[in-house]
C-alpha cells in the first residue's frame, strides 16, 4: 500500500517503468490498428446473401446519417438499417423476428443471420467469422 507523501517515482522500480512503457505502447498500437479496420473509414460495405446467392451490396452510411435498405428474402422483404459503423435488421418477414432482436453487427468478421429467410448479412474486410450473431429454434 502506498504511503502518504512518498513520491510515485520512489514506489516504482526501474523495471516497473519499463513494463508501464511497453503496456502504453501496446495500447496505443492496438488503438491505431483498430482504427485502420474501421468500416466507415475504410469505405467498407455491407454484403447480403439470400440462400447462398448475392442479394445486395452497399457502402456504409455517411457519418451522422442513417440508411435503410429493403432486401427480398425467401419469406418476404427485410429492412436493414446501416449507420457509419453498424448494420442491423429492423423489420423482417420471418415468423419469430429473432433477427430484429439481435445486436447490431459492428465490424468485419461477424454476421447477422436469419435462418427462416436464409439471409446472411456481413461487412467486408474480414475473411473469418469472428462473431456470429444467430439464434436458431
Amino acid at each position: 500500500m502506498a504511503q502518504v507523501g512518498v513520491p510515485l517515482r520512489r514506489l516504482l522500480r526501474p523495471g516497473d517503468w519499463a513494463v508501464f512503457a511497453i503496456a502504453c505502447a501496446v495500447a496505443a498500437g492496438s488503438h491505431w490498428l483498430g482504427r485502420s479496420h474501421d468500416p466507415a473509414q475504410a469505405g467498407g460495405s455491407v454484403i447480403v446473401e439470400v440462400a447462398g446467392h448475392p442479394a445486395g451490396r452497399w457502402r456504409m452510411a455517411e457519418r451522422g446519417s442513417l440508411r435503410r435498405d429493403t432486401v427480398q428474402a425467401l419469406k418476404g422483404p427485410m429492412v436493414l438499417e446501416t449507420t457509419e459503423r453498424s448494420v442491423r435488421v429492423i423489420a423482417s418477414s420471418c415468423p419469430d423476428h429473432w433477427c430484429e432482436r439481435e445486436a447490431p453487427l459492428m465490424g468485419p468478421g461477424g454476421a447477422l443471420i436469419c435462418l427462416p429467410n436464409r439471409l446472411i448479412v456481413r461487412m467486408d474486410g474480414g475473411t473469418r467469422l469472428a462473431a456470429v450473431h444467430a439464434i436458431t429454434q
